[in-house]
């Protein structure tokens, strides 16, 4: 709870222009090992093994917020997984665009 507040008070004064995002060149495939490396114990919880393949994807942005969005999306994956499941990473640059795509074995999202 404590965290859903800070990031709405955070967006509020991002909003307000109070505060700027501090943002620089980050490497995604860099961002997402960290993040995997992280959250493997609460895979491991659930017998759900992670398999990355992460080539460079050179991004503008905040690495701090990057990394909430990536462990946003791994979470998920487990939290809606099928036990003994598993949980593919890979990054890419394609065409001067950074690609992170995060797949697993889950019920899926209905259209």
């Amino acid at each position: 709870m404590r965290r859903l507040t800070e990031s709405l008070l955070e967006l509020a004064r991002l909003d307000a222009g109070q505060e700027h995002i501090q943002s620089g060149s980050q490497d995604l495939a860099q961002i997402a090992r960290e993040c995997v490396e992280r959250i493997r114990p609460l895979a491991a919880e659930s017998r759900i093994a992670i398999h990355c393949d992460l080539a460079p994807a050179k991004v503008t942005g905040n690495a701090d917020q990057l990394a909430q969005v990536v462990t946003n999306l791994l979470a998920n994956a487990i939290q809606y997984n099928k036990p003994n499941g598993e949980i593919r990473v890979s990054s890419r640059a394609e065409n001067k665009t950074a690609l992170l795509v995060v797949a697993d074995t889950g019920q899926g999202i209905a259209a």
